[in-house]
Order: structure tokens, then C-alpha cells, then sequence
């Protein structure tokens, strides 16, 4: 089995309930406020905040209480779910209006549920509105696997219940840093053999750079990284690039005469490519056959909002001393034979460049990528946390 992340969920959005007579708001059976789900997003550090909307009933009136959700890494673990309650906004009523909130009580429930195998965890309090409340829930959440939080309250009075309002959350779970070292780790220990580099090449079928030819500008633009590789893998869905490979042919040490994503090639000197002052950073390793294993890097511009998206989700590895594909001073690029690399370059590329070149290879398989990617295997015990 993964390792799992640990998270904090502190569901985080303001709550207005909004009463014209607040006497009758107490008695009042009105509708709830339903707000649609939220996209799935996969945790990119501590304390990071969810921004939601304003919610309320109809009418105008008093804000009685706001609600706090957060999200926050803490360790590989588990995650725990906590809605706080806080009646900071009393202070502005006066005491007469106070004792008519003496009844009034709120119901919380905190639900997660696991999208593959439809596992629920539910907890539940009630509690009064003019006292600070937090009730966690705690989820065991495995990387590349979806979650569902749902957060509902209800008022009480006199044991008569009126809903309130429900949140949901979708989440989906990534590795953190610390797996991705012990992933990274495997890594390493799967490399083998060296080559030097000459090319970066990128194939793919005729039609998709006649595209970029003819309708295009020429301009071979990034795209968002598919699901290709560990589910777990914090840059699926979240970054755009180009895929290139480096390695060269370990029995011809040229470019390979063939490939997999179709027969068209263009290439390029690797230095005008993955140039010095650009980061590198560890994302992937894994395989889809046990037979040939893959690593992918990714290289960005500093400071640009993939870089600092990468620079808190990935492993920032240095271009010249790492065991995958690296620069020598005086001798120039190298890449291991065992695993592949493919490195994920974050920016457009202008296919009128003097310095690309282009040639026909040979289209093996289906000849191009499959859309949406292909998950690792996950009973390999080269490339899987177990």
C-alpha cells in the first residue's frame, strides 16, 4: 500500500446569517443555501486557504457567527477535517439580543467519503451558537486517490431543526516531498550507465506540427500535463509543458530511428534548450510494463508561477550533479540509459527556429500518446511506495 499524506481540512468560508426580526428568524423554517461542489484540488503546502463565497439566507440583519475551512499539510498520514465555529461577531449585539440566541444551537456534521471505494467517515455535535467550537474528523487519505468533504450545519431550537447550509470539498491527494525522496531514492538506486547527450528531440504524428505550422503562428505551445505516471504525482493536471526525450540510441549513440508517439521528430541542440540558469526538479518515476522504467523531470523559468508552483510541490535537483541527465563543464550533457528520461520543458517553442531540425523516424504501436495518459503499473516493487 502508499504512503498517505497527512492534512488538516479546516473547512474556510464566512457565513451570514442574516436575520429582519430575530425572533422570528429563530421560529423561521426557511430553505437551505446549497452551494455547488468545488474543483478538486490536490494539496500544495501548509496553511494554504480555500476561498469561499459569502452565504446567507435572504433579507437583512445581524451576522451571528463565522465558520473558518482550511487546508494543511502536516505530515504523511492522515487527514483531519475540522470546521471551527467562532461568535466573534456578538460583540456587536446588544445584551437584550444576546439572551434571544440562548436557545439557539447549532448541528455539525463533518463528512469524507473516498471516491474508489466509497468509504465514508462521519462525525457530528451540536453545540451552543455563543460558544467557539472545532469538531475534527480524521481520513486516512492515499496519494492519487479523490476525497469528498462535506461540511453541514443546522440551527436548533427546542429540538425543532432548520438546515442551514451545506459546503463540499473536493480534494485530491498528492505525494508529499518526503515521498517523493524515498520515490526519488528508487530512483537512483534503478540508474544505470551513462551516455552523452547531443539532442533534445520531441516525437510526435505529422498532423500535430502541421497544425502548429499552418494555424499555429508556428508556435509549438505547453499544455497541461496529463495523468500519465503515478497518480500521486503532484504536476497531473496542474502544469503545462512539452515532453522531450534526451536519450540517444545506447547501441548507435544517435537518435533512436523509431518511436512510440508518432513518426514525425523535430530536435535541437540540448544546451539551447535546458540552458544553465533554468531550475530542474524530480517529479515521477515509474513504468508501465516492469520492463522499461521512466523518470520524469521538469524545467522551468525561475520565479515564474510553474516554478513556484514546482518549487513547493517537487524536488529541485541541481543540473549538475544529479544521476539522470546533467551538465559536465568542458564535456558537455549526459543522461543515464536506465531509467528513461523524459523531462517536461515549461515553455513555448518556436518550431521557425534556425537551430531545430527535423526528420521522419519510424511509428511504432498506435504511433501517438493516449489521451489522458496511461497510470503506472502499480504492482511493480521497483517503482511503487508499498
Amino acid at each position: 500500500m502508499k504512503h498517505s499524506h497527512r492534512f488538516v481540512v479546516c473547512p474556510l468560508f464566512v457565513l451570514f446569517v442574516l436575520f429582519a426580526d430575530i425572533s422570528q428568524a429563530l421560529r423561521s423554517d426557511r430553505g437551505s443555501v446549497d452551494q455547488p461542489r468545488s474543483k478538486p484540488q490536490p494539496h500544495a503546502g501548509a496553511g494554504r486557504q480555500v476561498p469561499l463565497p459569502v452565504e446567507g439566507s435572504s433579507g437583512t440583519g445581524t451576522r451571528i457567527y463565522d465558520a473558518e475551512f482550511t487546508l494543511e499539510k502536516l505530515e504523511p498520514g492522515s487527514t483531519t477535517a475540522v470546521v471551527t465555529l467562532n461568535p466573534a461577531a456578538h460583540t456587536r449585539l446588544q445584551e437584550d439580543q444576546m439572551r434571544q440566541f440562548a436557545n439557539l444551537k447549532l448541528s455539525v456534521v463533518v463528512t469524507s467519503r473516498e471516491h474508489k471505494t466509497g468509504r465514508t467517515y462521519t462525525k457530528h455535535a451540536t453545540t451552543p451558537l455563543t460558544r467557539q467550537f472545532q469538531l475534527p474528523l480524521a481520513h486516512t487519505c492515499e496519494p492519487g486517490h479523490h476525497y469528498t468533504f462535506t461540511l453541514r450545519v443546522k440551527k436548533s431550537v427546542n429540538d425543532q431543526h432548520t438546515f442551514l447550509f451545506k459546503k463540499t470539498l473536493e480534494h485530491k491527494e498528492v505525494f508529499a516531498k518526503s515521498q517523493l525522496q524515498e520515490l526519488m531514492k528508487k530512483a537512483e538506486d534503478h540508474t544505470k550507465w551513462r551516455l552523452p547527450v547531443t539532442f533534445a528531440y520531441r516525437n510526435k504524428p505529422n498532423p500535430y506540427f502541421q497544425n502548429i505550422l499552418q494555424n499555429r503562428g508556428s508556435i509549438m505551445e505547453v499544455y497541461i500535463k496529463d495523468e500519465n505516471g503515478d497518480p500521486g504525482c503532484p504536476i497531473n493536471g496542474q502544469i503545462k509543458g512539452l515532453f522531450f526525450a534526451v536519450r540517444p540510441d545506447p547501441k548507435t549513440k544517435q537518435l533512436p530511428a523509431d518511436s512510440y508517439f508518432g513518426e514525425k521528430r523535430i530536435y535541437l541542440p540540448v544546451g539551447d534548450l535546458f540552458k544553465p540558469h533554468l531550475n530542474m526538479y524530480f517529479a515521477d518515476f515509474w513504468c508501465h510494463n516492469q520492463k522499461a522504467h521512466h523518470v520524469t523531470l521538469v524545467v522551468t523559468t525561475p520565479n515564474s508561477t510553474t516554478d513556484r508552483f514546482c518549487s513547493k510541490t517537487l524536488l529541485k535537483i541541481s543540473q549538475t550533479n544529479n544521476p539522470f541527465f546533467f551538465h559536465e563543464e568542458g564535456r558537455g550533457y549526459f543522461c543515464c540509459i536506465v531509467p528513461e528520461v523524459e523531462i517536461l520543458y515549461t515553455e513555448n517553442v518556436d518550431l521557425r527556429a534556425p537551430n531545430i531540425g527535423w526528420a521522419d523516424v519510424t511509428a511504432l504501436g498506435r504511433g501517438s500518446s493516449l489521451p489522458g495518459g496511461i497510470p503506472k503499473n502499480v504492482d511493480c516493487d521497483i517503482c511503487n511506495l508499498h
